[in-house]
């Protein structure tokens, strides 16, 4: 029945709708973009995503809503922004809260209850199961097993507890009062210093750091002097860097093609690292005050207790306590000196009583060497001490960690401890060699925060069976024996096994000199298989050619064009950083 028209008098007092506005309209953008100081790229954070399931926008919207809290976190952002609060601490904060909520995702807890809440931060929570890991670590990554997690530092779970705790009451989760059942963790942070070497390994740095400076050091001054307008060499020969049984043992640095290197690995920036070494290991001088060291070198000879003694005064501005810093360079007519005193404020005096058996030339020898290399190559009267150069001898930046990093690797500078890695860099090569597979070994991070490991075995292909192998042998080898490799001639000789399992390696040089190592049995059929290799890449004239001993060998002339640089492979130097396996 059609409605009268009357009856539209009777709505005539009801309000209209009222329109939207922004005061009654709630906003879902909860985008944060958080820009840390130091830091190129900002860290941002879209917390519409942190209301579905582990954070994860893929996965299903979690029950109960999330939405009022992450708005809540939104508002608090901005607010912290405004006040200019520590970006950095922003970002640890949120990182903690993502991790938690995920953690309590996947095991089924509500995030912002006491059940969630203590079966991540209680005494029997992940927060405590991870630090209980992480006290029995493991050396090497290669001894972790797929899947397997790397554990908490106490430390670091003191850290995320503190960061989650400030920021569930401000989604409306207190905490407080469950916190006196709780056991606290130890808020002592870890020394993490380095292992000190032992006094073989600081023999060996000491030693071929200078053999190899003075070397270079010598070529390169030559060189400037024949050639006063061109930049420094990219490529040396014949640079010495270990001396044994008369035998100096060399190496080449850079390409003849110098664009290639053209930085760190360079000839004169090498030199220039070990520079900066020995210079640290004549004064004790911190990094900022070896490479704020300028010209002039002042050397004075006082006369101490009717002994003649050298001693070299460097003077350097040390820019955080605009202070002068001085430091004492002991000649070679002594082997120490009294602690010096002087009362002037500002002056460092520094005991360098270094000049021992360790090492084969004084701080004075190498000052004089280093004063007059930085000089040829710089025009300026009062440059640095120390500076790199690139290819077209223009000043660069000082990167000394990267240049140390090339220098530990050209001087060959291996742990003492590294036999325990013979058995895991065999088994590599064999699985590439054989196989053409490896194991690769990744740290990967879960979604609940948590480091843990990732290995694969990886098929491949010829390139890289071939670049892999020359690395993981020398390797192998390396850990196998102290005795020199370089030069060495294929093909080995090997003895019967003895009472104790071992057997030794006999070989040549590309000299005539013998050389000989002794390892277990079970690695003949390592360095058969490295000797196999050799063959394929310097392909041998005959065909009756063996390999284990006990075959004719080739005459000398055709023997010598086999030789293989240091792994019996190829020419190409491989090094590993001093205590550095991994």
């Amino acid at each position: 029945m059609a409605k009268s028209r009357l009856a539209a008098s009777r709505n005539q007092n009801k309000l209209p709708t009222p329109p939207i506005t922004k005061n009654n309209v709630t906003s879902l953008d909860l985008n944060v973009d958080i820009r840390p100081e130091g830091k190129l790229n900002s860290t941002k954070h879209n917390f519409l995503y942190w209301c579905h399931e582990q954070c994860d926008p893929k996965k299903p919207l979690a029950k109960p809503s999330r939405l009022e809290k992450m708005q809540k976190l939104k508002r608090w952002v901005d607010q912290e922004k405004k006040n200019e609060t520590n970006a950095w601490s922003l970002v640890v904060k949120l990182s903690a809260l993502k991790a938690y909520i995920a953690f309590c995702d996947i095991k089924k807890f509500a995030p912002f209850s006491q059940a969630g809440y203590l079966s991540y931060a209680g005494n029997s929570g992940e927060l405590r199961r991870l630090v209980d890991i992480a006290n029995e670590p493991k050396k090497y990554q290669f001894q972790y097993h797929n899947g397997e997690e790397f554990g908490l530092l106490e430390f670091s779970a003191l850290q995320k507890k503190m960061n989650l705790d400030s920021l569930l009451p401000i989604l409306g989760f207190d905490v407080s009062d469950m916190q006196a059942t709780l056991k606290s963790f130890n808020g002592e942070i870890v020394d993490f210093a380095t292992q000190p070497y032992t006094s073989r390994e600081w023999y060996a740095l000491v030693r071929r750091t200078q053999l190899l400076f003075f070397s270079l050091a010598t070529q390169l001054i030559a060189y400037k002097e024949e050639n006063p307008d061109s930049p420094p060499p990219q490529h040396l020969d014949n640079i010495v860097v270990e001396r044994k049984d008369n035998r100096d043992i060399t190496i080449t640095l850079g390409r003849k093609n110098c664009s290639a290197l053209d930085g760190l690995a360079s000839p004169f920036n090498q030199c220039m690292a070990a520079a900066y070494t020995l210079f640290a290991y004549y004064t004790a001088f911190n990094d900022s005050v070896i490479r704020q060291v300028r010209h002039p070198i002042k050397f004075v000879t006082p006369n101490k207790d009717s002994r003649t003694s050298k001693v070299a005064q460097v003077r350097a501005y040390k820019g955080r306590a605009s202070k002068d810093v001085k430091a004492l360079f002991s000649g070679t007519e002594e082997n120490s000196h009294p602690e010096a005193k002087d009362d002037e404020a500002g002056f460092i005096v520094a005991d360098i009583n270094k000049r021992d058996s360790v090492g084969e030339a004084d701080g004075i020898t190498f000052l004089r060497a280093l004063e007059l290399l930085s000089k040829t190559y710089s025009e300026d009267p009062y440059d640095t001490l120390i500076y790199f150069l690139n290819s077209e001898g223009d000043k660069g930046k000082v990167d000394v960690s990267g240049a140390s990093f090339q220098l530990s690797k050209n001087l060959n500078l291996l742990s003492e401890s590294r036999a325990e890695l013979i058995d895991h860099l065999v088994k590599t090569y064999t699985d590439i060699v054989e196989d053409q597979k490896m194991t690769t070994f990744n740290k990967i991070k879960r979604d609940d925060g948590v480091h843990t490991m990732e290995s694969n075995v990886t098929d491949l292909n010829k390139q890289v069976v071939t670049i892999r192998t020359m690395p993981i042998a020398y390797a192998a080898l390396s850990c196998m024996t102290d005795v020199s490799l370089r030069n060495a001639l294929i093909p080995l000789n090997y003895s019967e096994k003895d009472f104790d399992g071992a057997i030794t390696v006999s070989f040549k040089y590309a000299d005539g000199s013998l050389g000989e190592f002794i390892i277990a049995a079970k690695y003949r059929h390592f360095l058969q298989l490295v000797e196999r290799y050799a063959a394929t890449r310097n392909p041998l004239p005959r065909k009756n050619y063996g390999f284990g001993g006990g075959v004719q060998q080739p005459d000398c002339l055709t023997y010598y064009r086999w030789v293989v640089s240091m792994l019996l492979i190829s020419g190409q130097r491989v090094r590993f950083r001093f205590a550095k396996f991994y």
